[in-house]
């Protein structure tokens, strides 16, 4: 069976609080506005479009007043739909703060599915200069993110100005593509996850679900306590696949 991989980000807006002291301060005394999802790029691996919508996007927006709800509810069944999310950063931030907003506005929770945080990938398997996802798509030499106006990028699309909302879009689109051509390049090198793997006439599927492919041939032999096991390798994206099956002699 072929698995639904979503591909996603979200830009949110930022919280806001009263403080005393200076402007670092971080003794907020009270919050007068919580974050919100602004908007949210997405696409579904191996297809080329990538798709988004911001708060203006839906009925009854108006500009200078943030309400996220109709975007939550929106994306809920999309994100429900998925077999596999990616994100970057996606563990800590992107999942964690649609939970957060679906938990704000009363709904019920999304299915689970399975998380890749191509973040953790980067810090866990490699040793980039910088794990952020513009760092990492230049080492790799696919692009790099659209520049922008900074914070009057997020404060313009609070005041609604349309000029801002489609450079946030924009933004927000660019990360998703970029995404897509990385976690493409970092999942080989992944830990082995025999979740993927399927047993077939062939033998077996590649465990990168991003791949799938039948196309594996045996690597060598893995002495392990009591026997032996047998490791594969994609001929396809070059994943590693070793065989839970113990032998005593090969």
């Amino acid at each position: 069976m072929k698995l639904k991989i979503l591909i996603l980000d979200f830009e949110t807006s930022p919280a806001k609080g009263y403080f005393f002291g200076h402007i670092w301060e971080t003794n907020i005394i009270e919050v007068i506005e919580y974050e919100q999802i602004l908007s949210v790029a997405w696409k579904w691996y191996g297809d080329s479009k990538v798709q988004v919508v911001g708060q203006d996007n839906f009925k009854g927006y108006k500009g200078g007043k943030l309400n996220d709800k109709e975007l939550v509810k929106f994306f809920a069944p999309i994100m429900d739909s998925a077999d596999i999310v990616v994100a970057h950063n996606g563990d800590r931030f992107d999942l964690t703060v649609f939970n957060t907003r679906l938990l704000h506005h009363g709904f019920n929770p999304v299915s689970d599915n399975k998380s890749f945080d191509t973040k953790k990938l980067a810090k866990n398997k490699f040793h980039f200069p910088s794990n952020k996802l513009d760092d990492i798509a230049d080492f790799l030499e696919i692009g790099r993110k659209v520049p922008h106006t900074g914070k009057n990028m997020w404060l313009g699309c609070e005041a609604g100005i349309k000029e801002e909302w489609r450079l946030m879009k924009k933004y927000n689109k660019q990360d998703v593509a970029l995404l897509d051509l990385v976690v493409k390049r970092l999942v080989p090198f992944m830990k082995q996850i025999n979740d993927y793997v399927e047993v077939n006439g062939n033998g077996f599927t590649c465990p990168n679900p991003l791949c799938g492919s039948t196309n594996l041939t045996k690597h060598k032999n893995r002495r392990v306590k009591g026997g032996w096991k047998r490791q594969y390798q994609c001929k396809d994206c070059g994943t590693y696949y070793t065989d839970g099956k113990k032998y005593q002699s090969i």
